[in-house]
């Protein structure tokens, strides 16, 4: 289409629409209704369209799936493992487990579009990427905390005050992995800067525990966003 709408553009429109009361509780997870978050996608761009890859069967019998949006020429494509009602994988799934995981993975695909994006990583403060703060230790980088502008969606009081923390080891491991695999697959600065956006937080914290795997996916961005700057 010749008015293909831009990742910025879209990220701009969804990011902008409050969720908080289209949410429910399990256990301590936050969900948010996938049935109303493709009809909010379907309301702002009524082209878009999701598929579904091949399940990820691991050797221990847990399953990954995996889902990819199309917005215009605006593609990305998301992952979640099947979980229970406590975030841990489950070892050979059954099919409503895989189907529930699907439509979660796509909301959580959506996210990464803006939709509901503050509910995944709290409320981000706009502000320079910690990326680009050189070599300084996690005390001299540490973001300045700016007001919260009034048209930004609202977010908890929990939300905004506290910090991310990773809980165990092994989240963080998981999670220099798949930033690892995002950043490579960026096909342009704009979905680079959007995938960054999705996780600096997450990338604030840790920093403050793994300076080295911090300053390894810092220097993958920039020599990333290099690359497709040249290209």
């Amino acid at each position: 289409m010749a008015d293909d709408p831009t990742f910025s553009q879209i990220w701009t429109t969804l990011r902008a629409v409050n969720c908080n009361d289209k949410t429910e509780k399990k256990g301590n997870l936050t969900y948010l209704s996938w049935a109303w978050a493709w009809g909010t996608l379907m309301d702002h761009f009524p082209y878009a369209q999701y598929t579904f890859e091949k399940d990820e069967v691991h050797l221990d019998g847990s399953v990954t799936v995996h889902c990819t949006i199309q917005v215009g020429a605006c593609q990305r494509t998301m992952w979640l493992p099947v979980m229970d009602h406590r975030n841990r994988a489950v070892v050979n799934p059954d099919s409503r487990a895989i189907s529930d995981s699907k439509m979660r993975c796509l909301t959580k695909g959506l996210a990464m579009f803006g939709l509901g994006h503050y509910i995944y990583a709290g409320e981000d403060i706009p502000g320079e990427p910690p990326l680009d703060n050189g070599d300084a230790t996690p005390e001299q980088a540490a973001p300045t905390v700016q007001p919260v502008e009034k048209s930004a969606p609202p977010a908890s009081a929990e939300a905004t005050e506290q910090p991310f923390s990773f809980t165990t080891e092994d989240s963080m491991n998981h999670f220099v992995a798949d930033v690892q695999i995002v950043f490579k697959e960026s096909e342009s600065v704009e979905e680079l800067a959007g995938n960054y956006e999705g996780v600096k937080r997450q990338l604030t914290a840790l920093k403050k525990k793994r300076l080295e795997d911090f300053k390894m996916l810092r220097d993958l961005y920039r020599d990333t966003k290099e690359n497709l700057e040249e290209n």
